[in-house]
């Protein structure tokens, strides 16, 4: 059977909404598992956001510090709670990976896509910001060293 036909047959949010937001179609038409499937194309969106904004509080690298160096406080406490509302989700899908029964899986499924709306509205502003401070010219200082 083919992956849209296996899924319609589970009590999951319509094919076309999912697969707008999480990219279902490239699920292989032939998944054993396709509530195990959808939950791991959740999980990898979540968890792209997840890395993203968490590299915002906890920068290592130089771009990463430039980006959170121009987040203000408010700006920060609001990104800290966005990755609660993703890690949540996160947590959720090890509950179901334990459990590692359909059912659970089509619960994940479920409680991550009635959580998703507000979690997307939260992300915008948050994107958008990043988007937006990268427009904005800043003179770079660069200490040369002499090692010789």
């Amino acid at each position: 059977m083919a992956f849209k036909e296996d899924y319609a047959t589970l009590s999951l949010p319509p094919y076309d909404e999912l697969n707008a937001e999480f990219d279902l179609s490239a699920v292989a038409d032939d998944c054993a598992r396709p509530a195990k499937e959808v939950a791991k194309k959740i999980f990898e969106r979540v968890d792209g956001f997840k890395k993203i904004l968490e590299s915002l509080l906890q920068p290592e690298s130089v771009i990463e510090m430039e980006e959170a160096g121009k987040l203000t406080e408010k700006q920060q406490q609001e990104i800290a709670a966005v990755i609660q509302s993703l890690m949540r989700i996160d947590r959720e899908l090890l509950v179901a990976e334990l459990e590692n029964t359909d059912e659970a899986y089509v619960h994940f499924v479920n409680t991550a896509w009635a959580a998703w709306p507000s979690v997307k509205e939260k992300l915008q502003p948050i994107v958008q910001l990043l988007r937006d401070n990268w427009s904005v010219q800043k003179k770079l200082k660069i200490t040369h060293h002499y090692l010789g």
